[in-house]
């Protein structure tokens, strides 16, 4: 994930395994090995608002939240995360309650999630979906 104004210097350089993995997908449990084996950063480094990308693993669901306007996730202190960020009708970014979101509805009939009919349902929602509470921690 990038940090939108990364500052003067330019955008941090991407892995050359990152690079490999966005020329085409790896399989999910080769793509979660590859995450522990990442070094971690403390808690603090992750203050900000961030802005996510998808990588791909044939997974059923990949590109999914994108297509729902997927933006990433805001760290506004060590006790209050906002993990789902998508962007509004007006391209305003706004926390979504993960908690309500219909994961096994999608994980049980990807192709629905997929239709136009999902998509516009779920822009129909975002706003009965939208919190303004934190819904994690770090």
């Amino acid at each position: 994930m990038e940090t939108p104004g990364a500052g003067s210097e330019g955008p941090p350089r991407e892995p050359g395994w990152l690079s490999n993995w966005r020329a085409g997908p790896i399989p999910v449990g080769q793509a979660l090995s590859r995450f522990d084996e990442l070094s971690g950063h403390e808690p603090e480094a992750m203050i900000g608002q961030w802005q996510g990308t998808g990588l791909r693993t044939n997974h059923a669901l990949d590109g999914l939240l994108e297509r729902l306007g997927w933006y990433g996730n805001a760290f506004d202190s060590l006790d209050c995360v906002h993990p789902l960020l998508f962007c509004d009708a007006r391209g305003d970014v706004v926390p979504l309650n993960p908690a309500v979101m219909p994961v096994g509805i999608a994980l049980r009939w990807p192709g629905l999630a997929r239709s136009l009919g999902a998509r516009l349902f779920f822009a129909a929602a975002r706003p009965i979906l939208r919190t303004h509470r934190p819904a994690a921690v770090l």
